[in-house]
């Protein structure tokens, strides 16, 4: 579902490049559909690096590139779309920080902190596209879609934590993960322990608040 939920976002690429492919399904299924001209998948390590040799086998625009992020990759091309799923935030924007190539559209997908993607947007005048909550695994993934040219400046902070969609307007999914988040939690537990943590519950608790009411 995660996979197919950022192809369906891609279209008409030059050039895609898919961080972390683990086992090149996405760029199969963009071979398969046209999306792009030449996708690379890049991976660091060796395992998940043959994985996507092994699959790819019979997809001539289909290239595999053993690198740590963008470290070893051609930083002369011009990027349609990167893509970056199923890791960490902090993850996400290492990589992105360390990559030198000229990029048209960001789509990923972490798993956790996804406040720090939309830091990043902010702090590097990124405009957020698209963004919508889903599961896959009992695992909530928020997918960001970023460009340059398109969509909403993140502004201000609540808007890191929560998103660019107004709260009437928020995806169901979403507001369960707050709900979730917020109940699975002992907000009191963190007011001497935790101070930063126990600030973001009293927000999302808010948040909660207002789109109940």
């Amino acid at each position: 579902m995660r996979i197919n939920e950022i192809a369906n976002l891609i279209k008409d690429a030059n050039i895609c490049v898919d961080v972390g492919s683990d086992h090149a399904n996405l760029s199969i299924i963009l071979a398969k559909e046209n999306k792009a001209k030449i996708i690379y998948n890049i991976e660091k390590n060796s395992a998940p690096l043959q994985n996507s040799i092994n699959n790819t086998k019979s997809y001539s625009n289909i290239k595999n590139v053993k690198s740590d992020g963008f470290k070893s990759f051609d930083s002369s091309l011009l990027i349609d779309y990167c893509t970056i799923s199923g890791m960490g935030a902090n993850t996400i924007v290492e990589i992105l920080d360390g990559c030198k190539n000229k990029i048209n559209n960001i789509i990923v997908c972490p798993n956790n902190n996804y406040q720090l993607i939309r830091e990043w947007a902010k702090n590097n005048k990124w405009k957020i596209k698209y963004e919508k909550t889903i599961i896959a695994n009992k695992i909530y993934y928020e997918i960001i879609w970023l460009t340059k040219t398109q969509g909403k400046k993140v502004l201000f902070k609540n808007q890191c934590l929560f998103g660019i969609r107004s709260i009437k307007k928020n995806d169901s999914l979403f507001i369960e993960k707050l709900k979730n988040e917020y109940e699975s939690e002992d907000i009191n537990f963190f007011k001497n322990k935790n101070y930063k943590k126990y600030k973001y519950l009293k927000k999302v608790k808010r948040y909660l608040e207002k789109y109940e009411s």
